[in-house]
């Protein structure tokens, strides 16, 4: 079994409301996990030779132009977007995700929710401030490592998803704050599963193979959470869903074509080459096959919950790309 379907079968697998967080005082890297994420214990050789970030997980990296660029050049745009990746997680799981958590926590959706669930929240919404923790702490080491200053600026993708749900009408809000969280856990870059293959550095490898692990517990409690409150949804609500989930699915499969440019620049291309390469992967039909491709546990939550079994909903996901 593939690691991707290893993922599927756990987050999609059991009973619909059974509790994902079991086991949280023994699994919960927040409880386990020791905090060995230390990037100053770096060899020359390991800096030399492994990777920051895994090419695979970043599209322009795909570029016969950019592969061209040598090790140098590849470890310093994987530098630069693993600082970027870290800063971004932070934001958006204390802006987004956590300020979901404590809708589920204290029963503000728009559908009731058991005490089970609305505890389990608890758990998670300290599992998610911890990944901000940690994350925002490789990226310290790694940024004062490499001499990179990172942007600390609202991130484009978090202030666009904020964006969005400060667009919803009143009446939505909690729902469009629940399925924006609902995407962020279960959306997963299948390139993710490989971080723990040796080839990226140690602390790095670590960070992400410890926040890969709770993410499949978040993964199943956000599938089955969303299969339950989409029955108990009134059909004005279940309408804006259909309408509201691709606009999310999509915000995470978008990269930043300014930031992507800049950084090809400072590592030798042209200005011409390097906006030419950052506008082909960031343009919107690059955006739908790679959500296409890489959202599949998302859309199987949202098949197996019944979204697109209302004909109008399905010619929407059509519509947009997400299925065919």
């Amino acid at each position: 079994m593939s690691e991707q379907d290893q993922w599927d079968e756990m987050v999609h697998g059991g009973d619909a409301m059974r509790s994902a967080f079991a086991g949280w005082d023994k699994e919960a890297s927040v409880r386990r996990k020791p905090m060995d994420y230390d990037c100053s214990t770096l060899s020359a050789d390991d800096i030399r030779q492994k990777h920051w970030f895994l090419p695979s997980a970043l599209p322009y990296f795909e570029h016969p132009s950019v592969k061209s660029l040598g090790m140098q050049a590849s470890q310093t745009l994987q530098a630069h977007a693993l600082v970027y990746f870290m800063e971004y997680t932070a934001l958006l799981e204390h802006r987004v995700v956590n300020r979901c958590m404590e809708l589920i926590a204290h029963d503000l959706l728009p559908v009731a929710l058991p005490e089970s669930t609305r505890q389990d929240a608890m758990l998670l919404y300290t599992d998610e401030g911890y990944h901000a923790f940690i994350s925002a702490e490789v990226s310290r080491q790694v940024a004062r490592l490499i001499g990179i200053v990172p942007d600390r600026r609202q991130h484009p993708r978090v202030q666009n998803l904020i964006n969005h749900l400060n667009d919803v009408p009143e009446n939505f809000k909690a729902l469009g704050s629940f399925l924006t969280t609902f995407v962020s856990e279960t959306v997963i870059t299948k390139e993710f599963l490989k971080f723990s293959n040796g080839t990226v550095v140690a602390p790095v490898s670590n960070v992400l193979k410890d926040h890969l692990d709770d993410e499949r517990y978040h993964a199943r409690y956000f599938s089955r959470l969303f299969d339950y409150v989409w029955k108990g949804l009134n059909e004005s609500d279940r309408n804006f869903c259909a309408s509201f989930l691709p606009k999310m699915i999509f915000q995470f499969y978008r990269i930043n074509v300014d930031w992507v440019s800049e950084r090809l620049q400072e590592v030798g291309l042209s200005k011409d080459d390097a906006l030419e390469i950052s506008s082909l992967y960031g343009d919107s039909k690059a955006v739908v096959n790679r959500a296409k491709n890489g959202a599949t546990s998302t859309m199987h939550a949202i098949k197996r919950a019944g979204v697109l079994s209302n004909p109008e909903h399905a010619d929407h996901f059509k519509e947009v790309g997400l299925i065919n």
